[in-house]
């Protein structure tokens, strides 16, 4: 009897999206989208990462443009936001600003 070996196949997509508000601000409810749009399986959807979101209301109907990399059947290895690490400034020299004001002080008759 032969035995058959199912392999899930690992990916990771980039996806251009054009969806309403409401759907992008639910990861649920953005992740069934991804499911119906793309025929992938809601259990093989692992987790979805928003790259880069714009708004565009130039309609009466309000869109949102996302950018989104899936994760199909693997975890992301990195982490969900980029860390910001500063430089140590205790014994760096002072700074001095000159010849900031106010921006109001332009707008006075």
């Amino acid at each position: 009897m032969p035995v058959w070996i199912i392999q899930k196949i690992k990916m990771i997509q980039e996806i251009q999206l054009r969806i309403l508000p409401e759907i992008a601000a639910n990861e649920q409810r953005l992740k069934e989208y991804l499911s119906k749009e793309n025929g992938i399986s809601l259990k093989q959807l692992n987790a979805v990462r928003i790259l880069k979101r714009s708004i565009d209301a130039r309609q009466r109907t309000v869109f949102m443009n996302l950018k989104v990399r899936a994760y199909i059947n693997e975890m992301p290895v990195d982490d969900e936001y980029i860390h910001t690490t500063y430089k140590k400034v205790e014994n760096a020299p002072q700074v001095i600003v000159v010849g900031c004001r106010p921006r109001w002080s332009f707008c006075r008759s």
